[in-house]
């Protein structure tokens, strides 16, 4: 199962919801797990509910998204806009122990760990037009697979972890890309 981890009874399932929107504002989405029959939703990522005083508008404006667990179900790798623009992160399941991986002026999204653990794949705008980039899980060695002038997204490892599928506007309207 997709973003599970553990024995059949006590799959949990790591999710991203903007379920306490703030209307007034942008959707904030914050991360979450639950059981797989949907039971004990506990919430991992929280923003600052402090408002303006003059608007009554939410001041923090993080959101946090594109939550994935690792292959051995120790850390779960996320985006985030807490320091500004999205950028990687990794946490503990229990929401704890956040470590930035990424640190730039683009925006960086859509982590994929490898199926050994040791890798994950991403999404970056920070060549100037989206590119697949690839780095060691502590963040080090980042490194571009795709640099093309292309549109490529949404990473996604092979089984036995040689090859990342992705989504590409290379020839067409985002077809499939290898």
């Amino acid at each position: 199962m997709t973003g599970a981890t553990g024995r059949a009874d006590t799959f949990k399932i790591v999710f991203q919801s903007d379920r306490i929107p703030d209307t007034s504002f942008t959707a904030r989405f914050q991360i979450y797990v639950m059981n797989s029959d949907g039971s004990s939703v506990g919430q991992l990522t929280f923003a600052d509910t402090a408002r303006d005083s003059l608007t009554n508008h939410v001041k923090d404006t993080t959101s946090n998204f594109h939550p994935v667990w690792s292959p051995d179900g120790t850390k779960i790798a996320f985006a985030s806009t807490r320091d500004t623009n999205p950028q990687i992160f990794v946490m503990d399941p229990n929401g704890s122990n956040v470590v930035r991986l990424t640190h730039n002026s683009a925006e960086d999204a859509q982590p994929a760990w490898s199926p050994n653990g040791t890798k994950i794949a991403f999404a970056t705008n920070r060549d100037g037009n989206d590119e697949i980039y690839v780095m060691n899980a502590n963040g080090s060695a980042q490194v571009n697979l795709t640099n093309h002038t292309g549109s490529d997204l949404a990473p996604a490892w092979s089984p036995d972890g040689t090859k990342l599928a992705f989504q590409s506007d290379r020839e067409t309207n985002y077809a499939s890309g290898s």
